[in-house]
Parts: structure tokens; sequence; C-alpha cells
């Protein structure tokens, strides 16, 4: 929809300029005057006494004119305020389509790296249900050989179909976050679309704190909005005020007339012709347009303190995205480091259950332990993605740091 607004802000400075060419209006008409006008003569011009009218009609039955009347402004003050306040909407226009473009790729990020999270966390589980499997069958190999109870099959059976369950969750979650993916981007929800692994973490899995400088408010959309919107207020005011000065501008105008009896327009024409300058001077209105400026000034000092507020909330947000995106990379190190011992753990306990030397209440924590040291570490890692989308957000760099993952 800001597309829509950025072209008819364009076309809305070619209205302004547009006033400031030749106005030409061509026109035409035919009047047929059913009853003639009846004008009363003095008798005694006629030879009649005097005190006597006489009644007579005059003029034709049809009257035919055609012309071109041409306006043109030679000095208005307004047009050249009005023309700037077309501009600086456009500028506003502009803006208003980066911000849905920032918005849009921020819900499209948000959307992408919570469908990388969840098909990562459909890996793990599809790696805990296919171990539980082979678990399974070992201990089912058992059972048929007289080397293990029924119990124990029955035990691991149960935790397999608890695996798969999570498992099958999990996958339709992903789904489901595939289809907002998809809606974020525009694409329609049966439409194909595959993920890359495209991670903004480095092989440790950590991502380095960027470096904001203190003006980054500047780069921010809403920052440069409160901005254009002071120049509008001011283009508002210099427009109330260009309204005492005196505005002068051309007139001419051509025409031709025939005043025929039967509408043949064989008859003569006649033509007429004018030129002139209209000089209009503002001498009092009744202090409406002192008004007006007033009402200027206060939106002036209103758009100035909505300026200050802005910069103080961009610095806010940025100082609480820096220290989010900090403790997210100190913990996302601790997370990834107790996700691959509890791996080991877990792999260790099936290999030591099939022997026969490890439990099963020891093969469920240890599952247990992999499957809450995965979920921490992928909803930290997803908490870091967010925060370092949030602090490219706040600083007005999030176009560019979109554009340098791709």
């Amino acid at each position: 929809m800001s597309k829509y607004d950025v072209n008819t802000a364009r076309r809305k400075v070619q209205e302004q300029i547009g006033t400031a060419l030749p106005q030409v209006t061509a026109s035409g008409g035919v009047t047929d005057n059913l009853e003639l006008n009846t004008t009363l003569m003095p008798g005694q011009l006629f030879g009649y006494p005097d005190g006597t009218f006489i009644p007579l009609k005059n003029g034709t039955q049809y009257s035919v004119s055609t012309g071109v009347d041409v306006d043109q402004k030679i000095f208005d003050a307004s047009f050249w305020v009005g023309l700037k306040s077309a501009k600086i909407s456009s500028e506003q226009a502009a803006l208003n389509l980066r911000k849905t473009k920032e918005s849009t790729g921020y819900s499209v990020c948000t959307s992408y790296f919570k469908a990388l999270i969840l098909v990562k966390k459909c890996d793990v589980l599809k790696e805990i249900a296919d171990a539980a499997a082979k678990t399974l069958e070992s201990t089912q190999t058992k059972f048929d050989c007289g080397a293990a109870k029924k119990i124990d099959v029955d035990k691991i059976r149960v935790t397999y179909h608890n695996d798969q369950s999570q498992y099958q969750q999990m996958e339709l979650s992903f789904k489901q976050a595939m289809n907002n993916l998809k809606y974020a981007m525009g694409m329609p929800v049966d439409s194909n679309l595959s993920l890359a692994d495209t991670s903004i973490a480095d092989e440790a899995g950590v991502v380095a704190v960027p470096t904001v400088s203190g003006n980054a408010y500047e780069d921010r959309t809403d920052y440069q909005l409160e901005k254009v919107n002071l120049r509008l207020e001011e283009a508002g005011r210099n427009k109330n005020i260009a309204g005492y000065m005196p505005s002068l501008s051309f007139t001419a105008s051509y025409s031709y007339k025939t005043m025929p009896d039967e509408l043949t327009l064989r008859d003569d024409w006649y033509e007429s012709s004018s030129i002139g300058l209209n000089l209009n001077i503002p001498i009092f209105d009744g202090f409406q347009r002192h008004a007006k400026v007033l009402q200027s000034k206060y939106g002036i000092e209103k758009a100035m303190e909505n300026i200050r507020y802005t910069e103080q909330s961009i610095k806010l947000d940025i100082s609480n995205y820096e220290t989010a995106l900090k403790d997210a990379v100190d913990n996302i190190k601790n997370e990834k480091e107790n996700l691959e011992l509890a791996r080991g753990v877990y792999a260790n306990m099936q290999l030591s259950y099939r022997q026969g030397t490890g439990s099963f209440i020891e093969l469920v924590d240890a599952e247990n332990s992999l499957r809450e040291a995965q979920n921490n570490y992928f909803d930290r890692m997803l908490s870091l993605y967010n925060a370092r989308i949030d602090l490219e957000q706040a600083s007005g760099t999030l176009i560019k740091f979109m554009e340098s993952i791709k």
C-alpha cells in the first residue's frame, strides 16, 4: 500500500507545478431565447401622444458563442510554499515505504529464524526417536532370546512412542512456522518453500555484538519521519504567512459570437478579445490567518518535542537490545557445551543399556537431559537471533543487515 502513497505524493508535486503553468479553458454555448425580451419605448418616438408606451421585442432567437480564456500566475508566494510542501510530502511517503519494508523484513526475519530453530529441534528429536527405535529393537531381540523381561520391552516401547509423538508435534509446529513465514513473505500458503541453513552465528555458535554509534538514532526511519513532520509544520506556517502577501495574475480572453434568428450558423460572426491583470491584496480577514499562524507555531513546537522524545526512546531501545544481545551471546556458549555433553551422555547410556550394564532409569534420565539441553540451547539461540534483529532494527540498519546475510 505504501507504494501507492509514494506514487500519489509524486503526482501531487506535479499537480502543484501545474498550477503555475497557463490555465487554458475553451468554452462554447448555444442559447435559444424562447421568448424575446420586451422593452417599453416612449410613444412619441413613433408619433403617438405623450405618456404612451409601445411594447417592442428586442434581440434574436438564437445566440451562439465560442471562446478561449487564459489565466497565468505572475506572482503568488503561496505557490512556492505549496510546491515545497508537496516535495516534503513525497519524502514522507518514501520514508513510510521504507518503514513498511523494515516492518516486513522484521516479520520475515523473526519467522525465518523461528522456523530454522524448529527444524533443528526436529532433527534432534528425530535422532532421539531413531536411537529409541534401535534400543527397542535390541531389547526385543534380547526378549526373544530370553535375555530380557517383557516389562523392559514395554518400557522402551512407551519411551519410543513418546519420542515419536514429540517429534510429530514438533513437525507440526515447524509446518505452522513455515506457513507464517510464507505469509510474512507474501507467498501463497500452498506454495513450496525450503529453508537454507543461513545463520548469523559462527562455528562456535557465537554472534558478534555490532558496534553502534552514538548517533545511530538518526538512521531510524521513525526519527527521520519526525524530522520530516517538523519541516511540514514549518511549511504550513510559511504558507499561512504567504497569505498576507498580494498575488498578481494575467488574464486573456478571445471569443466569437453570432446572433441569428434561425440556427444556421451562416450569419455574421463577431469577435471580441481582452487582456488584463488581476491584483489581489489581502487587507482584513477577521484575524483568521493570524490564528492559523499561531496554530502552526504550536504544531512546530510539538513536532520538535516529538523529535526529542523519539531520540531518547531510540537510544533506550538500542541500549536495552545491546544488553540483551550481549547476555544471549554469553549464555549460548554454556548452552552449546551442555548440549554436546548431554548428547555424549545419552549415546553412552544407549550403548550401556544395550550391553546390559546400564539401567532403564539411567537411560530415561539421559534422554530427558538431552531433550532439556537441546530445548535450552535452541531457545537461547532463537533469543540470540531475535536480539540481533531487534538491535539492527533499533539502529535503523535492518535492511542492510538482511542484505548482508542473504
